[in-house]
């Protein structure tokens, strides 16, 4: 139960964000001990920033402290962490500067995103510790459409072809691209963080190396946002690949195997629709 002073201070930054969304188009703000730049007209994750003083950061340290389960083998200290669906950087920020990974890549193809990722990078004097990449990862080299969302700005969708919202065109690189170029070294990374609003099966088709490494992968499981063909092949994907799987949102369910990974979305409760999975060999 929140204490009193919790749910005021709750109440007070609820009515401050409301103003800053009237006054500035991005307003900056420390928690933490991390510097933020968020854009006022996000609902999500900017407003919880802003509001609550974290992101993800549950998620994250609950995913490198189980990782402890596996026999000591992964985890974030002195490796790099991959972030595959950066936004405006919050998973990174709280890597480097609070879990002890030592370097990270952050890949956000949103331009209003991506900018506020470099700004989020260079106020906290991570400029040599955290490198930005302005691109979607898929499971192709080329270009595509990122449709836009107007008030959830870590909602964007790849598309193939133009939409008719609101969109931009994005560069998209493969994973293998990184691996073969040097730029991601998979015997240095401590973790790979995906959170790509349904384009998960398109950035592993075209991550063949990470598949193959005995790095833990955490992803977003959301089964709405995939046709049943390709729910199916994720599936499939994960459970060829990895052995274990932990619900990040029901960690007492312990590690299970990725055998039954098909049936987690049935254990949803009440309005539940997705998920965060830890993914490792073993």
């Amino acid at each position: 139960m929140k204490s009193a002073g919790t749910m005021a201070r709750t109440a007070v930054r609820q009515m401050m964000w409301h103003l800053a969304r009237r006054a500035a188009p991005v307003v900056g703000f420390d928690a933490d001990g991390i510097r933020y730049f968020v854009h006022t007209a996000d609902r999500e994750i900017a407003r919880k920033l802003f509001v609550r003083g974290f992101f993800e950061r549950d998620a994250l340290e609950l995913a490198n402290n189980a990782l402890d389960l596996f026999g000591g083998r992964y985890g974030l200290r002195d490796r790099k962490f991959v972030d595959i669906g950066a936004n405006i950087g919050s998973a990174s920020l709280l890597a480097t500067k609070a879990l002890g990974a030592r370097t990270a890549v952050a890949f956000e193809p949103a331009p209003a995103n991506y900018r506020l990722l470099r700004m989020n990078i260079l106020a906290n004097d991570l400029e040599d510790r955290v490198r930005a990449v302005e691109c979607a990862l898929s499971d192709e080299e080329g270009d595509a459409w990122l449709e836009l969302s107007p008030d959830n700005l870590g909602n964007h969708y790849l598309r193939d072809r133009r939409p008719v919202t609101s969109s931009v065109a994005v560069r998209t690189r493969t994973f293998d691209a990184f691996v073969r170029d040097g730029e991601i070294d998979l015997d240095d990374a401590g973790m790979i963080w995906m959170d790509v609003e349904g384009a998960e099966l398109r950035v592993l088709q075209g991550a063949k190396n990470l598949l193959e490494a005995d790095v833990p992968l955490v992803m977003e499981y959301w089964p709405g946002t995939f046709c049943e063909d390709d729910h199916e092949t994720l599936i499939a994907t994960l459970r060829d690949s990895y052995s274990t799987y932990l619900d990040l949102r029901d960690p007492a369910a312990g590690p299970t195997p990725t055998a039954r990974l098909g049936e987690l979305h049935k254990n949803f409760r009440g309005d539940q629709i997705l998920t965060d999975i830890l993914l490792v060999k073993s």
